[in-house]
């Protein structure tokens, strides 16, 4: 992985999160319902956007599920050489994902029948992107071109119906970077904006991390089990790489853990509600 890629990402993941206090007397015409919000090995409960190097996330940004206590897995920056494994994995175990590709990985009949193969299975295709570009630093312009360039390609290989474009349309910023001029420009270009609220940094992760990743995603849980009664919602986006070694070795348990909390997976259709 790049440097530069790694760097962006140790900056989102030391972000400063909004403490929410009092999260029983929530008011109920607060836009934002309270929800958690973990990354790495820190979580919080926070009522509205986190607070970032460069501001605050936009409010409309989606980072959890509308109905408590269902998750929605996600994969990154695919499609990778890792997908049948991947695929494999959550076709026994009866999950379906959503996963967010980039364009420029679609040039090769390998990585096209991969993305044929887990749309066939029931899985969601969304866009992270066609080149994997910060948005925040790309002219208005270069942004969308980006973004409808990134659902053009996954147009070409799955078929122009309207279910593909609707999921084409659902997009995850890279680095996660999103900022108000990005989100009013995506908002107006028909685009649904999400980023996440569970995120192991596993693209940091290897091998013989696997301690780690486990560890991470049993406080994640655990806390979010304990904000639950206290009318906190626990749903959850989570972030993953399916190119991480750590992910790739650790996903059964992972899904085992989280079916064992009670948790129903969801696409993220059906988290949004959209």
């Amino acid at each position: 992985m790049k440097p530069t890629y790694k760097t962006l990402y140790r900056l989102l993941s030391s972000a400063t999160l909004i403490v929410m206090a009092g999260v029983g007397t929530a008011k109920a015409a607060d836009a934002v319902e309270p929800y958690v919000y973990c990354s790495k090995d820190s979580c919080r409960t926070t009522r509205g956007p986190a607070l970032f190097f460069f501001g605050q996330l936009p409010n409309g940004v989606k980072n959890h599920c509308v109905t408590p206590h269902t998750y929605a897995m996600t994969f990154d920056d695919g499609p990778a050489a890792s997908y049948p494994k991947v695929l494999e994995i959550l076709e026994r175990q009866g999950v379906k994902a959503t996963f967010f590709i980039n364009g420029n990985k679609l040039s090769g009949e390998t990585e096209q029948a991969y993305l044929k193969q887990a749309a066939a299975a029931g899985h969601q295709i969304s866009n992270h992107t066609f080149s994997h570009r910060d948005l925040i630093k790309s002219t208005d312009a270069e942004i969308v071109e980006e973004v409808k360039a990134n659902e053009d390609a996954i147009v070409r290989v799955l078929g122009d119906t309207p279910k593909v474009r609707a999921d084409a349309q659902v997009v995850r910023p890279p680095f996660g970077y999103v900022d108000q001029r990005v989100f009013d420009l995506l908002l107006k270009n028909g685009n649904t904006v999400v980023r996440w609220n569970s995120d192991r940094s596993d693209w940091e992760l290897n091998e013989g991390d696997t301690d780690l990743e486990m560890k991470r995603l049993d406080q994640h849980l655990a806390y979010a089990a304990a904000q639950n009664p206290l009318g906190v919602t626990d749903s959850i986006i989570d972030l993953n790489h399916d190119f991480s070694p750590a992910t790739l070795s650790q996903l059964d348990i992972m899904i085992d853990r989280i079916k064992a909390k009670g948790y129903r997976f969801v696409k993220l259709d059906e988290c949004l509600g959209i």
